[in-house]
């Protein structure tokens, strides 16, 4: 079979989304004619489209030694580090490509992009300012905007997340942030107005309803903010079946540290401190958490059934088809969680595998979990609408999305071991 051959078959299995097969068909010829562009080019792409961001990122490395300055292998490669996490090593090969051409916008912003999850704000902001200088969007617009509102500009930030919503008044991520700049800056009746089209243009987003309480607040509507931010009527405190089984904790304890998908946090990307957190959980995969998982389930079902039954106006919103999403959350001593919520969800919870005696003993609320209070943002936070919760092995919270939550640091030399859930549409 000759090498177009090779490649054609390989095309027609990518384009049948039979990605392994088309990697497989690739390989072996590649193996054979390590210097040849196009094979490289091909399996790179079909790598990428099927996750597998290391492949993509060997075979770039390997014909860049033969094709030092292709540009497409440097897009690629950039775009592989991009996708795998490697920021810095994407910034280097866009810069790379960048050189040899300066006029195609999509690698300034994706040099935006690596840049700004390197933590080099100011020179991110430089490049998406570049991109839209190019072609102006309201993405572009979006990604200035955040890039001075990181940096501390909050006037800069609205003003281009104006400039965003005047391209796209739909724009989501605009919405979003220009209500939160809003109520950073003082102006309630704007942010209030941002707020509530936000939730008219994307009902399911729940961080229109974060900013709707917030903005609520600052512009003194206690009544409307509290209708939001309503923990009694809301949020459930329960206990799974298995509460009392000490001894299944422990294996979902376990299953949990022998995690492949466990990894160190430390970065600012993470709201945890100090210690580890998994990827997305695959229950399948471990006896305890396929039995966690099913109890989890069923519990959320019920909680959803009775939110149902309520008059508030954000049970109109649950979808009736939705997927649980389970990860793993191992704290070191000194650990906690910063306030955040969980935009990309609808209800968020959690369920407790392990916890230290000390917060069992409940001194001083440490290793609690805290609901209601927002991040500093919101600088018209209420402290005294959150609520303090003593974890506890087997114990279970959902709540909207959109509360507010954070944990307060213990010492101990036994971990913290929770499960965090998020309910998602599909």
């Amino acid at each position: 079979m000759s090498l177009t051959e090779v490649r054609n078959q390989a095309r027609t299995l990518a384009n049948n989304q039979q990605l392994d097969q088309a990697m497989t068909v690739l390989r072996e010829p590649l193996l054979q004619h390590p210097s040849d562009l196009n094979l490289a080019l091909d399996l790179s792409h079909v790598a990428l489209s099927a996750g597998r961001y290391e492949l993509a990122i060997r075979t770039t490395d390997n014909a860049l030694t033969y094709h030092p300055d292709s540009p497409h292998l440097l897009f690629l490669k950039g775009n592989a580090c991009r996708l795998g996490g490697l920021f810095a090593d994407a910034a280097v090969c866009y810069h790379k490509v960048i050189e040899q051409n300066r006029e195609l916008p999509h690698l300034h912003y994706y040099l935006g992009v690596a840049l700004q999850y390197s933590q080099q704000h100011q020179d991110a902001l430089e490049a998406y300012s570049t991109a839209h200088r190019k072609s102006p969007g309201a993405v572009t617009a979006f990604r200035m905007g955040s890039m001075h509102h990181l940096l501390g500009n909050i006037e800069k930030s609205i003003e281009n997340y104006r400039i965003g919503l005047q391209i796209d008044p739909d724009q989501q991520q605009c919405l979003c942030n220009l209500a939160l700049a809003l109520i950073e800056n003082g102006q309630a009746a704007e942010a209030i107005e941002i707020a509530a089209a936000h939730r008219k243009r994307h009902p399911t987003d729940t961080m229109a309803y974060a900013n709707q309480v917030y903005a609520c607040l600052l512009g003194g509507q206690a009544e409307e903010a509290a209708k939001w931010l309503d923990l009694d009527q809301l949020m459930l405190t329960s206990e799974l079946p298995s509460a009392n089984d000490g001894d299944f904790y422990d294996l979902v304890a376990d299953e949990l540290k022998t995690s492949p998908r466990l990894n160190n946090i430390a970065d600012e990307l993470h709201t945890a401190r100090n210690g580890f957190l998994t990827e997305e959980l695959d229950p399948v995969k471990g006896q305890a958490l396929f039995q966690l998982q099913d109890e989890l389930r069923t519990a959320v079902g019920d909680y959803i059934t009775g939110l149902r039954q309520q008059s508030h106006p954000w049970t109109a919103i649950i979808p009736d088809q939705w997927d649980i999403k389970l990860w793993g959350n191992l704290q070191q001593s000194g650990g906690h969680e910063l306030p955040h919520c969980h935009p990309r969800a609808m209800i968020s919870g959690v369920v407790y595998i392990q916890i230290p005696q000390v917060i069992e003993e409940g001194s001083d609320h440490a290793g609690w979990i805290s609901i209601g209070e927002a991040d500093e943002s919101y600088l018209n936070t209420r402290p005294d609408w959150s609520v303090d919760i003593q974890p506890a092995v087997g114990k279970l919270l959902l709540f909207p999305s959109y509360f507010f939550h954070k944990t307060y640091p213990f010492h101990s030399d036994t971990a913290r071991i929770s499960v965090p859930v998020d309910i998602v549409p599909i």
